[in-house]
């Protein structure tokens, strides 16, 4: 399926968490990607996401084994379940553990490294790429 103009920049804003830089980051991957005359579509945009992991994949596993293991199951979860209620009954289940300080203590750790921060209440990624990437390792 194709995507219209509108529908194939709000998929590259999407996946790029609406962030100028990775978005410009996303945009040169489909440059880079993609032939003159190409169309753009969801087809293009996965590609050059998969370009950006591909690049990138080193730091995001550098990244990954500066945490516990409970650190990155917290993480994985923030992935997954998003950056709200973190300390909700499905988000602690979903970690592993009903210690709340537990839990607490990771978030702030993954802050302390620059991998999430907190605006409105919500953990977010500090790179929107890194959390695709979380989510598609097996």
């Amino acid at each position: 399926m194709a995507y219209t103009k509108n529908q194939s920049m709000n998929a590259v804003f999407s996946a790029a968490g609406r962030t100028p830089g990775d978005i410009q980051q996303l945009c040169h991957a489909l440059w880079e990607t993609s032939e003159e005359g190409d169309v753009i579509d969801i087809r293009s945009v996965a590609r050059a996401l998969d370009f950006v992991f591909a690049q990138e994949s080193a730091f995001y596993n550098d990244q990954v084994r500066l945490l516990t293991a409970f650190q990155e199951r917290t993480l994985t979860t923030v992935a997954a379940a998003g950056g709200v209620k973190t300390l909700s009954g499905p988000f602690m289940m979903a970690t592993g553990t009903a210690n709340r300080s537990s839990v607490k203590k990771a978030l702030s750790r993954l802050a302390e490294l620059g991998i999430l921060f907190v605006r409105d209440g919500e953990f977010r990624f500090t790179n929107p790429f890194f959390r695709q990437w979380l989510l598609r390792r097996p």
